[in-house]
């Protein structure tokens, strides 16, 4: 209980006070709880209880008698007005059906509870979590590590949360931090991360809660034995609540169902040249796979450069890098053409935010020019990264080695004459797929993102 949990913590100083629930309709009128409000109020502290994914309670009406023990608890709590708050997570728009017996009680609330919609976290509060996270990990966090967790998290809550945990695992089971860097950092990777640790039957029968949740431990462990208590307890990708057990997050419940994660534009600006990455997929097409220490050996680059091209490698999901430290091609395209390439990276850029904004303002088979390109990217960089200052120099850097990512992949096409202008293809650039632009030195292009 909540209650009997602030007590051993020390927030409530009541040395060796027990709670009890004596009376179930009216939890709070017992006399342990009774005094237990008191000492809040005389001590001008006040308690806040959450309830987590609150919604499961609208997803099967036999959970209808929990919800009532609940809607008696929230006029308890209003009508004694002491220093308890309680406070309910749920996702957007989950209002419940019209037809659950729990949704006109729930509205039946709506003059006694406020709602507040979690934004995103502004630099300051993504900053205090991470802070929070080097804490826990007993060392400081490198300002790239930090710089980066927050540009791919976009400061979505849900997200950050979900990348300090990963981060938090990997650190334990001993990475560095500089490894975490060239990572990939995304919901998606980390779910199926945290998918492929399971076997044929675990996964199953997480798609089997997830369906269902909040699934029943009893019939559970009739169907599948002791593979709900291993998710829950070795792989902790189930939450208990009483007899049920609920997938351990509601983003990954919905990722497990549809294999989707919400939408969200991709904002990851590419740190080397096509060339330069198409290099690496052709060794690894020939050799399968390569040590972290054979490729940088082998292609003559600092250590550094070659993270950068690694980044490229693992955003655009064109390569794997395992805790061996082994870089193996994506599955699938081991023998895939520099069409397939670009066809395949057509298909991640068309969630980035800077495309996004050439479909919306630019209609198929009309003309663009670079420095429409870069006010597009600047207005919409700077919705998205409010904090974030870029210099001019990095930004024509930017702009120039993502057009030409654009143009390889046939989301744009260059004008035969002008170079400074380009088109909107009605279907595919013709330039898709062709490896036409020389390649700058790596080390002088990556200087302006390291």
């Amino acid at each position: 209980m909540a209650l009997q949990d602030a007590i051993e913590s020390g927030f409530i100083d009541l040395q060796n006070h027990n709670v009890t629930i004596e009376n179930t309709d009216l939890i709070l009128s017992g006399e342990s709880i009774h005094r237990v409000l008191e000492w809040l109020k005389l001590n001008q502290k006040i308690l806040i209880i959450f309830f987590d994914q609150f919604e499961d309670l609208f997803s099967k009406e036999l959970l209808f008698p929990i919800f009532e023990n609940f809607f008696r608890l929230a006029y308890e709590v209003d009508s004694l007005k002491s220093n308890l708050v309680l406070g309910f997570c749920w996702r957007t728009n989950t209002n419940g059906p019209f037809e659950h017996p729990a949704y006109g009680l729930w509205q039946g609330l709506a003059d006694k509870r406020r709602e507040f919609k979690l934004d995103k976290f502004s630099s300051q509060e993504a900053s205090f979590l991470l802070n929070k996270l080097s804490g826990h990990l007993n060392q400081r966090l490198n300002a790239k590590l930090r710089e980066r967790l927050k540009e791919e998290s976009q400061c979505l809550p849900w997200l950050l949360k979900k990348l300090c945990i990963h981060v938090y695992g990997q650190i334990k089971n001993g990475a560095s931090q500089n490894e975490l860097l060239i990572q990939q950092f995304n919901a998606k990777s980390l779910f199926e991360n945290d998918l492929e640790k399971l076997g044929d039957q675990e996964k199953i029968c997480l798609e089997y809660i997830a369906k269902n949740s909040p699934a029943d431990i009893f019939e559970l462990t009739e169907k599948f034995g002791n593979l709900p208590d291993k998710i829950y307890s070795e792989r902790r990708l189930l939450n208990k609540v009483g007899t049920n057990y609920t997938v351990y997050w509601d983003v990954f419940r919905e990722y497990i169902l549809s294999g989707t994660v919400p939408t969200m534009p991709w904002h990851y600006i590419p740190r080397t040249q096509v060339p330069t990455v198409l290099k690496i997929i052709e060794s690894l097409q020939r050799k399968s796979s390569l040590s972290y220490d054979e490729a940088v050996k082998s292609f003559g680059y600092a250590p550094k450069t070659f993270d950068n091209i690694l980044i490229d490698l693992q955003n655009f999901f064109l390569a794997t890098r395992n805790q061996k430290s082994e870089i193996n091609i994506k599955k699938g395209l081991e023998n895939a053409t520099e069409y397939e390439i670009a066809d395949y990276i057509s298909f991640q850029l068309k969630e980035h935010f800077l495309v996004r904004e050439i479909y919306q303002n630019i209609a198929p088979g009309d003309y663009v020019t670079t420095d429409k390109i870069r006010d597009l990217f600047v207005d919409k960089y700077n919705v998205l990264h409010p904090q974030n200052e870029i210099t001019k120099r990095s930004l024509e850097t930017y702009i120039n080695r993502i057009i030409q990512w654009l143009i390889f992949s046939g989301i744009l096409e260059s004008h035969p004459r002008y170079d400074a202008l380009f088109i909107r293809p009605k279907g595919e650039g013709k330039q898709k797929g062709i490896r036409f632009y020389d390649s700058d030195s790596p080390d002088e292009q990556l200087d302006l993102l390291t």
